[in-house]
């Protein structure tokens, strides 16, 4: 979980860096910027923004070709300075990688489906239950010993649990 619990959860910008990646083969088009708190200051991104669409549209659309040299993945300190820019500075275990020194100051936390197995994509439409029980024999929740709280957990999950290792039971074939 972030620090900050609010809709600015940190681990959107790897579940949306995944599916961009997954579709067109690179994230060249997306760039991840964090600032340490507090972040007040936008400006930079605005204005690289602007830079970039108004080059896009003067080129036609071509988002690549107009790609400003500022648009790269960097983390930010609170004064406004940029602590580390470049390619690999968002790597760590989302994309079997080192962790990137971006990642090392600012890591990613985890959504609860994360937690429970799912891919840092997010994006399993129905996923393939199975036995609360089960899921404990299997080892589903790591270190943590489940099996005192099987009775609560079988109520509150009735139908039982999700299992990330199987397919998609609604993922449309077109995806």
């Amino acid at each position: 979980m972030d620090k900050i619990l609010d809709i600015h959860h940190s681990w959107g910008a790897l579940s949306s860096r995944k599916r961009i990646q997954e579709s067109a083969g690179n994230n060249e088009l997306q760039i991840i910027w964090q600032q340490e708190l507090p972040n007040k200051d936008f400006s930079k991104a605005v204005y690289m923004m602007d830079e970039w669409l108004t080059r896009a549209d003067a080129n036609g659309g071509n988002y690549q070709l107009a790609k400003p040299t500022s648009a790269v993945d960097m983390c930010i300190d609170k004064s406004g300075e940029i602590l580390h820019k470049g390619k690999t500075v968002w790597d760590g275990a989302w994309n079997n990688k080192t962790d990137g020194e971006c990642t090392k100051l600012m890591p990613f936390y985890q959504g609860s489906r994360n937690v429970a197995g799912d891919d840092i994509a997010g994006d399993v439409f129905f996923c393939t239950l199975i036995p609360v029980h089960q899921a404990i024999s299997a080892g589903f929740y790591g270190e943590n010993n489940m099996s005192p709280y099987q009775n609560e957990l079988e109520k509150i999950f009735s139908k039982g649990v999700c299992d990330y290792s199987q397919p998609d039971r609604a993922r449309p074939a077109n995806l």
